[in-house]
């Protein structure tokens, strides 16, 4: 059943057992009936013949249904395995008609000394993991060692000593700690919700999404997640606008939170690797990349978040697709001399406009929604309404007001009263 089937079979002799081991379940009605047939057939030299059925959850319901007899009634010689990590997708009518073993995970831990136990006995070297020793003070230092996969209960804190013998296996020697101020043991954890919101309960921060700390992202995505939430949790609730405008927030900052998840878990995955070429290659790389002045500026502002963005927000309005203004979901970088947006007490929208009677006008009918303080435009051409956290909600030619009064109206919760 090797070419027309593209079934694998190793077939084993042991202690007067034929085994036969189908690395590929069976996904057709020909492949089964034709185990069957074959199975029927007693050993030549051999006490019993065992079929192996690896991923039995994939095989077919047609193939099992071919097989149910023989499962049901197998010849004297005859025995079945089904191996799946899947067993509820197996049919119950096979399962019903097979003893079931379920086989625990080896703890890694465990799985860890052993193969370390093995590599030694064997004289093969193995990299005993990472260390990163960071100087925080002339004469104190944060010192990071990973340990490899954990299972069970939270790990117990490290003693000074087992912190010490750490550091001499894997230093440059010469090494001495004391005095420590904190030791602590953590898992590095990667999950997020799906919603940021249900009904009328929002999760920001860390309730939100948990990641390697590698990057320092965990604080400022979390403050950033409260700050999307408070200016538009800040105008439903005081009736100038429209409770639609919440829906915005899980949409914004969960596509963030993804983006942080995998920037963490790729900076954690090349400060950990063990490879001695890849590490070579890494160290190389870093001290190239980060001697230059704009990758560095692009490090900056990736880590403090100042490049995050909201391109497909449903808050974005109309834009100019002009190189020189910012899009509609980027961020106006703050003005020298200038109040930074939504610095004030209550949360207002910005217009950056050329000052007439027109834009004044525009301001004074959304008083709860637009800053009495109308800006410096970036351009006299250009009109810009940027949301209280600094994000461009929408941009016009200075003459065209309708698209910014129109992009108003949809969120301004009096205008929903009105109607």
């Amino acid at each position: 059943m090797t070419g027309r089937n593209r079934i694998h079979i190793t077939r084993t002799q042991v202690e007067g057992i034929a085994i036969v081991h189908l690395e590929v379940p069976l996904t057709r009605h020909d492949d089964a009936r034709e185990l069957r047939e074959k199975a029927f057939f007693a050993p030549a030299s051999s006490r019993y013949k065992i079929y192996i059925i690896d991923e039995a959850h994939m095989v077919s319901p047609a193939g099992f249904n071919a097989l149910l007899k023989v499962v049901e009634e197998p010849p004297e010689h005859l025995k079945f395995i089904f191996a799946t990590t899947e067993p509820e997708k197996v049919i119950g009518t096979i399962r019903s008609r097979t003893h079931h073993y379920p086989f625990r995970l080896v703890p890694p831990g465990t799985l860890r000394e052993y193969l370390g136990d093995v590599c030694g006995r064997e004289g093969i070297p193995v990299e005993d993991g990472v260390l990163l020793i960071i100087p925080m003070s002339a004469t104190r230092f944060r010192i990071i060692a990973d340990l490899g996969l954990s299972a069970g209960g939270a790990p117990t804190d490290p003693t000074l000593d087992q912190v010490q013998a750490i550091i001499d296996r894997r230093g440059p020697g010469g090494m001495t700690t004391s005095n420590p101020i904190w030791l602590s043991a953590f898992r590095i954890n990667e999950r997020k919700v799906s919603d940021y919101r249900a009904g009328r309960v929002f999760v920001v921060g860390d309730a939100a999404h948990v990641h390697s700390p590698a990057g320092g992202q965990g604080m400022n995505t979390g403050m950033q997640d409260a700050f999307n939430l408070a200016w538009k949790l800040a105008l439903v609730c005081r009736g100038d606008a429209k409770e639609a405008l919440l829906d915005s927030f899980s949409v914004e900052r969960s596509a963030v939170g993804e983006e942080v998840l995998k920037a963490a878990g790729r900076l954690t995955m090349v400060a950990t690797m063990r490879n001695r070429t890849a590490q070579t290659v890494r160290n190389l790389l870093g001290r190239l990349l980060l001697g230059l002045a704009p990758v560095r500026k692009a490090m900056v502002n990736t880590m403090s978040e100042v490049s995050v963005g909201y391109d497909h927000s449903p808050l974005n309005g109309p834009g100019l697709h002009r190189g020189d203004i910012p899009a509609p979901g980027r961020r106006l970088e703050p003005t020298a001399g200038q109040t930074p947006v939504g610095s004030k007490t209550a949360p207002r929208f910005a217009l950056f406009a050329a000052r007439n009677d027109k834009v004044s006008a525009l301001a004074m009918r959304f008083p709860n929604l637009i800053d009495a303080e109308i800006r410096t435009p970036l351009d006299p051409d250009v009109i810009l309404l940027v949301r209280p956290d600094g994000y461009v909600s929408c941009t016009a030619k200075s003459d065209d007001l309708v698209v910014v009064a129109n992009y108003l109206d949809a969120i301004d919760a009096a205008k929903a009263v009105a109607a």
